[in-house]
């Protein structure tokens, strides 16, 4: 079984866009914000929807600041 996050074509699509970071000293690709608002969209579950609003303001401040996708 394999799985396909919402909105997404999969772990391929994701990793176009994909921020390094690191956890426990080693570096770790994460999906990025844009990617992630994208997902919750296209799930559309009530979680997601009381999350997006705080996720997009989130992603307008890193544009303005020249931060992340």
């Amino acid at each position: 079984m394999s799985f396909v996050p919402s909105g997404t074509s999969g772990f391929e699509d994701l990793r176009q866009h994909a921020v390094t970071m690191s956890l426990v000293g080693r570096p770790v690709a994460v999906a990025s914000l844009a990617d992630v608002i994208r997902s919750k969209e296209a799930a559309n579950r009530p979680k997601d929807q009381t999350a997006l609003p705080a996720l997009r303001l989130l992603l307008e401040r890193l544009k303005t600041r020249g931060g992340d996708r």
